[in-house]
């Protein structure tokens, strides 16, 4: 399930993350199961089974500084929500990239 309070969004599945780029973003990292935003912070949960934090960290990091250096919102607004792609439970990985790169590179700038 996803809250969202206008700056806030807490978000424990990629399909619950639709409303947010950045935290889609953080979900194609191997072993994030938990990503919440707030103005002033972001946090990211990890499974216990998968990958060190020490292994994550770099990847989690760099995913961040370049969702930053794109300038594209953390949250989408509504009418901007209506326009994307929503990402099905049978979507396979690739179907899913796709249809992020539509909403977060192409659409942008059309």
């Amino acid at each position: 399930s996803s809250g969202i309070n206008a700056e806030y969004g807490d978000f424990s599945t990629l399909e619950s993350a639709r409303i947010s780029p950045l935290a889609r973003q953080l979900f194609r990292i191997d072993g994030v199961t938990r990503v919440f935003l707030a103005p002033d912070f972001i946090s990211v949960t990890k499974d216990d089974n998968e990958q060190p934090w020490n292994t994550m960290k770099p990847d989690i990091f760099a995913c961040i500084m370049d969702f930053f250096s794109s300038n594209q919102p953390v949250l989408l607004d509504e009418a901007t929500l209506e326009s994307t792609s929503s990402i099905n439970d049978d979507d396979d990985e690739t179907t899913i990239m796709i249809k992020e790169l539509l909403d977060t590179r192409i659409r942008p700038t059309v």
